[in-house]
């Protein structure tokens, strides 16, 4: 953040202020954006995709 701002300092202090009252939630189990390597039975799409003959 403190690239996007310009300021280590002034980041610093607004993300202090957006956290204040924030609350952390811990999520356990599987993800389905990035599921375990043993769910990922499929190659990745862009090597399913097969050029057609000319």
């Amino acid at each position: 953040m403190a690239a996007a701002v310009g300021d280590a300092l002034l980041a610093s202090a607004a993300m202090d202020r957006l956290l204040h009252h924030s609350h952390v939630l811990t999520i356990e189990g599987d993800s389905y954006r990035n599921p375990p390597l043993a769910k990922r039975t499929h190659a990745p799409r862009a090597a399913q995709v097969e050029t057609p003959a000319r």
